[in-house]
């Protein structure tokens, strides 16, 4: 604005600003949730197997686009990639959900192929 090309903002700070970071911050949300009596707790019309140790026991879903943790307490029980698919399971074999002959997948796999 003076005849200058870069202001004295720029001429001072320039030599001290670091580069932008490569991964893009991403706002987390947190929800309260109660795990159901199937070992699942439900987000946003979608259902996320937790270990049987929780079953009817409230915990908080910390989530963004891409993952969602699930806590008890201050402690991270369990981490699912987040899927927006309706009324579907994401299940980890992991939590090794109860059932008398294994899981409702294997049972199913057994009778189509």
């Amino acid at each position: 604005m003076n005849g200058r090309s870069l202001s004295r903002r720029e001429q001072i700070e320039a030599e001290y600003l670091r580069p932008l970071p490569a991964i893009r911050h991403q706002m987390k949300e947190r929800r309260s949730a109660t795990v159901m009596r199937n070992c699942y707790v439900t987000f946003k019309l979608h259902h996320y197997s937790m270990p049987k140790e929780y079953i009817g026991k409230r915990v908080e879903i910390v989530y963004d686009a891409d993952t969602l943790k699930i806590y008890h307490g201050l402690r991270l029980v369990t981490t699912h990639q987040r899927d927006d698919t309706l009324y579907a399971y994401t299940t980890k074999d992991a939590h090794r959900l109860p059932g008398r002959h294994g899981s409702y997948e294997n049972k199913i796999n057994l009778i189509i192929y």
